[in-house]
């Protein structure tokens, strides 16, 4: 089905989740060899998938474009999952991933899990459909999430390519760690009732006077300052 370009509408979710990207890769591309895919489009004529193909038909100056027309029971989803194969930054994966957790939300308050099933397990699965839906692992979605909200600057870095996602999780597990290891000038280390695991190691915030928590044999080193040689026993 043809539609005039200028008739067709980009969807308003479309801006907030993906940031502008040159199309002159497909206006080349289109130039020479025609829209090879028709940008899907609802009945009031929004787009779900093809945003950058109509604003690169739009550039070069055409009047007529190939389009299919859809129902769509959710466009949130529906826009993630046309994109799913798009090459996304860190950032905008994690745009899609806000979004359709706050879609899923509204779909659970809706529709309760089932008497009986567990809510981890149902969280679970919602968990492994928007990581199908986003194109990326359950595990880099976790950490994706936690980089978020441990170092959020640190995606723009993840975005240009100077770090990887499991590179800036571990930096990230290093600030939250250190973070939480509070200093004061007269007392040393302030004392807390919780402790910090890492998958390397536990920091508990507490004198080393009492180290019960540890079973008998299992320091093969201890390191102190002050040192506390005469407090063995």
């Amino acid at each position: 089905m043809l539609k005039y370009v200028s008739s067709l509408k980009p969807h308003p979710l479309n801006s907030k989740i993906y940031s502008n990207q040159s199309c002159e890769d497909l206006e080349a591309s289109i130039q020479e060899n025609g829209l090879l895919d028709p940008i899907v489009i609802t009945k009031d004529n929004t787009i779900i998938s093809g945003h950058r193909r109509w604003n690169a038909c739009k550039n070069i100056g055409l009047e007529n474009v190939d389009v299919r027309v859809e129902d769509f029971q959710d466009e949130t989803i529906a826009l993630v999952e046309l994109n799913r194969y798009r090459n996304k930054k860190a950032s905008e994966l994690l745009n899609e991933i806000f979004h359709l957790e706050r879609e899923y939300s509204k779909k659970i308050k809706r529709g309760r899990p089932k008497k009986g099933v567990n809510v981890d397990t149902f969280n679970g699965k919602v968990r492994d459909r928007i990581a199908k839906l986003t194109g990326v692992s359950t595990g880099n979605l976790s950490k994706l999430k936690y980089i978020h909200r441990v170092w959020p600057d640190i995606i723009s870095l993840i975005d240009d390519g100077k770090v990887t996602i499991n590179q800036a999780y571990t930096e990230s597990k290093r600030k939250e760690v250190f973070n939480n290891i509070k200093v004061t000038p007269k007392n040393g280390v302030k004392k807390y009732d919780k402790s910090i695991t890492t998958d390397s190691f536990t920091i508990y915030n507490k004198s080393s006077m009492d180290m019960s928590e540890l079973s008998d044999g299992s320091v093969q080193t201890i390191i102190t300052s002050p040192p506390y040689f005469q407090q063995r026993n």
